[in-house]
């Protein structure tokens, strides 16, 4: 009966146990940058990400102000095609993509957001 009665409170304490388990964050990973080409008021950025990709854009217009909050895309794959906002003088863009339960984040890319011919 006292074997009964211990094994019994063993298992109390480890389902217990089990229900105070914090389950670990993600990993994070980088990525390298997206390459981004601008022209006639549009651009064109690739990155490293396969499947499911989310890009973070800030823009900073001629008299310098920054974009309150990041302009959030989501594409089905490595590559983002978009307008620059009128008045835009430079773009800062980077992307994220979850590979293998890991989430990758990628460095910052910067240029300037040009309304002629291709750079």
């Amino acid at each position: 009966m006292r074997t009964t009665v211990r094994a019994a409170i063993a298992i109390g304490f480890a389902v217990v146990a089990a229900l105070f388990i914090v389950p670990a964050a993600p990993a994070l990973a980088n990525a390298p940058a997206a390459q981004c080409d601008s022209g006639a008021g549009r651009y064109i950025c690739d990155g490293s990400s396969t499947g499911t990709t989310t890009w973070s854009v800030v823009y900073w217009y001629v008299n310098g102000q920054r974009d309150a909050s990041p302009t959030i895309y989501t594409t089905s794959g490595s590559t983002l095609v978009t307008t620059c906002p009128q008045f835009t003088s430079t773009v800062h863009v980077s992307y994220s993509y979850v590979s293998g339960g890991v989430t990758i984040v990628s460095d910052g890319s910067g240029f300037q957001c040009n309304f002629g011919p291709s750079q």
